[in-house]
């Protein structure tokens, strides 16, 4: 699973069906020096099926929506989108495991 929430605890309160999540320090890709691909949005897409064509999991959308400073799957069409590159992944997860564990 490579969710940003994957080394996150998970706290369930007694009497309660409330599950609440740690919070998730998210990496600085600035001062990573990630490179990005430029990408124009289609009409439709979302920000998880932009994930499952550049890095082949839908998942990782929480990757270019901290790219790009956006908190929503939507994005308008023909917005350029910066889009780290297939192979800047497994370094921002590391970067992400670091902070969170």
């Amino acid at each position: 699973m490579n969710g940003r929430y994957r080394n996150n605890s998970i706290q369930t309160k007694p009497n309660e069906e409330t599950r609440v999540f740690s919070s998730t320090i998210l990496p600085d890709f600035d001062r990573m020096n990630i490179e990005f691909t430029h990408v124009l949005v289609e009409y439709g897409d979302r920000l998880d099926l932009v994930a499952k064509r550049y890095y082949d999991d839908s998942t990782l959308w929480w990757i270019i929506a901290r790219a790009n400073n956006v908190s929503d799957f939507f994005v308008d069409s023909q917005t350029q989108l910066r889009i780290p590159r297939r192979n800047e992944v497994s370094r921002i997860l590391r970067r992400l495991d670091q902070l969170n564990s």
